[in-house]
């Protein structure tokens, strides 16, 4: 995958101040730019400059030009759109730079707000896993809309 993020993103690895924890914590982080499957974003507030969070494309499915998606954010990020907006950028170049045909994901059962907001960028259900958690698997494939067309 030729990893390129937009220019109004920020990577995560080595532009956060000092991670806190033990070492192999902070050096799995730091090493994530070194991981060519996968892209790691910050979500950051542009009203105060705060990361608020994080998106990902990993498990770079070569063969299909697929990947999994996940996106993480604290409190202060939430309820805002921001997660919404993420989703809808990464989405959107995951498709129109990176050339991915699929982007999935999974979202947990009790967390219909987050079900909402992907569904608003266009992922639909795929299947359900009840085991341990019941959780819903997710995707979105490339349509004209993303190619260009």
């Amino acid at each position: 995958m030729t990893r390129s993020p937009p220019s109004h993103c920020r990577r995560t690895a080595g532009e956060v101040a000092p991670l806190p924890g033990r070492g192999h914590h902070r050096s799995a982080v730091h090493s994530r730019n070194e991981q060519p499957d996968r892209l790691d974003l910050a979500v950051v507030d542009q009203y105060n400059g705060a990361c608020v969070g994080e998106v990902v494309l990993n498990e770079w499915d070569e063969p299909n030009r697929g990947c999994n998606l996940r996106i993480a954010l604290v409190a202060a990020g939430q309820g805002r759109g921001l997660g919404t907006e993420a989703v809808r950028l990464m989405v959107a170049h995951g498709f129109e730079q990176l050339g991915l045909h699929r982007i999935s994901l999974n979202v947990y059962d009790f967390n219909p707000r987050a079900r909402r907001a992907y569904e608003k960028v266009g992922f639909v259900w795929r299947s359900a896993v009840r085991r341990p958690v019941p959780q819903r698997w997710l995707g979105v494939r490339r349509t004209d809309e993303h190619s260009g067309a």
